[in-house]
């Protein structure tokens, strides 16, 4: 079903769903009045709120795929999510259920909190982390 599948030419998206069946076939990609059509009947075509959780669920379903999703994989496509959290926080007009939904969700590789600005105090971690207070975020949500 078309409200199942992701733009691949959209950046996010491609970065969190390469390698997976959340894509249309190259075939119907190269039509732009295909394209279209799908986005009519429910083609994910735009990053919003509700696009931006599915993507930090998907990571997360990822982490607990270590077979079909290499480590490495999983943390440079999570960087790249929280980098767009990081860039698109102000215009994506989380409301609070959205905030605390995606707080909830482990998807943010710890050792990049212990490198980046935003985490002061570097602690002894392993794995992925879930709260994005530690990095100092002041959350803005409409």
């Amino acid at each position: 079903m078309a409200n199942t599948l992701y733009d691949s030419t959209v950046p996010l998206f491609y970065h969190v769903f390469e390698d997976t069946d959340k894509f249309l076939p190259s075939v119907l990609c190269g039509n732009q009045r295909w394209m279209t059509a799908l986005g009519r009947i429910g083609l994910k075509r735009q990053v919003n709120c509700n696009t931006f959780i599915e993507c930090v669920q998907e990571i997360r379903s990822q982490i607990e795929q270590p077979t079909r999703f290499p480590a490495s994989v999983v943390k440079t496509r999570a960087k790249f999510v929280l980098e767009y959290l990081y860039a698109h926080t102000l215009t994506l007009y989380f409301t609070n259920d959205q905030w605390d939904q995606i707080l909830q969700i482990e998807f943010i590789p710890s050792e990049y909190l212990q490198n980046s600005r935003f985490y002061e105090n570097a602690i002894e971690t392993s794995g992925f982390e879930r709260t994005m207070t530690q990095l100092g975020l002041f959350l803005v949500s409409k």
